[in-house]
């Protein structure tokens, strides 16, 4: 069975889709942009079954009460904290963990930052953070499929080209 639990700590609520028995292992799967937990829904009742608990929060900025103003809040030296925050509060201090895409790239930095937290890491579709910006500035294939990313820094475009595309 899967439901959606909310998770709160240090004043944020991350809504968290979670799935198993709270006396197993933890896994801890972390979205995309522009995607939510949902993308984890059908994987999570898998793993489940294999003998885990699986959370799946709704990342910062994505849940109705962890979207703090600013993007001094959106770091990844502070939505790692969250991942760790959000084990912690259910009583966990190691994990599993999983991410994608910009889930990823917040993965790499829980695992680089709290390593001993860490029971195995997998990301998908993005790879170690000190590579991916390597290749960013110098290799001209990365650099062409990595201009969307700047486009997303500036005010009001991300908004105005999502919602362009949705309808």
């Amino acid at each position: 069975m899967q439901e959606i639990i909310e998770i709160t700590f240090e004043n944020l609520t991350f809504d968290c889709r979670v799935a198993g028995n709270k006396s197993d292992a933890l896994v801890i799967f972390l979205h995309g942009f522009p995607e939510t937990s949902f993308m984890w829904k059908n994987l999570i009742l898998d793993i489940s079954k294999l003998g885990f608990y699986c959370i799946a929060p709704n990342l910062r900025g994505y849940s109705n009460k962890a979207c703090p103003p600013g993007k001094k809040n959106y770091t990844l030296d502070k939505l790692a904290k969250d991942v760790i925050g959000i084990a912690k509060a259910i009583g966990k201090d190691k994990f599993h963990l999983v991410g994608h895409d910009w889930g990823a790239g917040i993965g790499w930095k829980v695992a680089h930052d709290y390593p001993n937290a860490i029971l195995s890491w997998t990301g998908l579709s993005v790879p170690h953070l000190q590579a991916f910006g390597e290749a960013i500035l110098k290799d001209s294939e990365q650099i062409g499929m990595s201009q969307y990313i700047k486009s997303f820094q500036w005010p009001l475009l991300p908004e105005k080209m999502i919602i362009k595309k949705r309808f």
